[in-house]
């Protein structure tokens, strides 16, 4: 949502598997300034279904020099269209640094700490970031090379100290959609399987039709037309018996 020139964007960290009690993350930024932006973390907020209320970290997010999480990031715009991920207890999604031109890969605590920051391109030099999600209990990334746009590939981290990824597949777009490249103009990924090798495909001509493609077996399957959204929620159960999420 927007206040102005200050933007919000709320990030839901749940995992029934492990808790019913779910944390909710929610990172506001701001500010234009002339005729070029400026994407400042103003404030985190969290919330905990356990405690039933909200922790401000405001405080600890201070600008550049005078130190603090900031710094970390420096001036990075979130990425909310391309994925987020929930995986060992971090809160994983993607921000852009405008200064450096490139995606940062971001982690966060149920308490809105900064844990892992890992910078996709020192080690993927000809490969953009298109999508993160989890799937099988880890975190995936989907990459496009960023010269030709000519095939997809799926990620998997092995390791966060050494910040090692093992390649799991990688597909020709002529193969999956009879196009030379993977321009943004034809697709996007909207999702990827919790429990299965399957990524969701939002095609941006005809019909606008949801796909699915089965690492597997290599097959493309077409779900539905007319799929106006270019950004998807994986299901999560929703227990009612639960006293952490019953409204009262």
């Amino acid at each position: 949502m927007s206040d102005g020139i200050r933007f919000a964007y709320t990030f839901l960290m749940f995992d029934p598997a492990i808790s019913p009690h779910f944390h909710l993350v929610q990172v506001w930024q701001g500010n234009w300034i002339a005729e070029c932006v400026r994407m400042d973390v103003e404030g985190v907020h969290c919330y905990s279904s356990e405690v039933r209320g909200w922790s401000d970290r405001s405080s600890e997010w201070k600008r550049g020099g005078e130190g603090g999480e900031w710094e970390q990031w420096g001036e990075a715009l979130i990425q909310h269209k391309i994925g987020r991920a929930f995986v060992n207890g971090m809160l994983h999604f993607v921000v852009y640094h405008l200064h450096q031109q490139e995606a940062l890969i971001v982690a966060l605590d149920v308490k809105g700490k900064t844990c892992w920051i890992t910078r996709w391109e020192e080690k993927h030099k000809h490969s953009g970031v298109t999508f993160i999600g989890q799937s099988q209990g880890r975190l995936h990334c989907i990459s496009m090379d960023k010269e030709l746009r000519s095939y997809l590939s799926v990620w998997v981290l092995e390791d966060y100290d050494t910040e090692e990824w093992i390649l799991k597949h990688r597909v020709n777009c002529s193969k999956l959609f009879g196009k030379m490249n993977c321009s943004f103009f034809y697709f996007s990924v909207v999702a990827i399987h919790p429990d299965h090798n399957v990524v969701f495909f939002v095609q941006h001509w005809n019909n606008q039709k949801l796909l699915s493609y089965n690492m597997d077996s290599r097959e493309l399957h077409g779900l539905c037309s007319d799929y106006e959204s270019t950004s998807s929620t994986s299901y999560v159960p929703y227990f009612m018996e639960s006293a952490a999420l019953a409204n009262k």
